[in-house]
């Protein structure tokens, strides 16, 4: 828990800066989320860890905010990638509402990555 705070935190943070302290924020911010998934994984406690990759996501769509071409492309990949799996737990039984969110913001990345590798 005090990972998954602590990177909830350095997001925030991320938000209040600009430039290479913002992007050291924001990596940080992985780092942590990362590190909670150590504890928090599938088997032992499936919702916390749906929760966690639901903010991992978050962490590296924030991340490649800051990126361009490949770099973005590759973070955005991988935000998708954590979404997608929370959503495997984060149903429409629990927590519609994030549910719901999730999906959208699926179709907003499959988008922006579609765009982003148009010529």
């Amino acid at each position: 828990m005090t990972q998954n705070n602590l990177a909830v935190a350095l997001g925030y943070q991320a938000m209040a800066v600009e430039g290479a302290e913002r992007a050291r924020f924001l990596g940080e911010a992985v780092t942590a989320t990362r590190a909670a998934l150590e504890v928090y994984t599938r088997e032992a406690l499936p919702q916390n860890w749906a929760m966690t990759q639901y903010n991992l996501a978050d962490a590296l769509r924030n991340q490649a905010e800051i990126e361009t071409g490949s770099k973005r492309i590759q973070l955005l990949t991988m935000a998708l990638a954590a979404k997608k799996a929370a959503l495997k737990i984060i149903t429409t039984d629990f927590y519609p509402e994030y549910h719901a969110e999730g999906m959208a913001w699926i179709q907003a990345i499959e988008d922006e990555i579609a765009q982003l590798n148009a010529p």
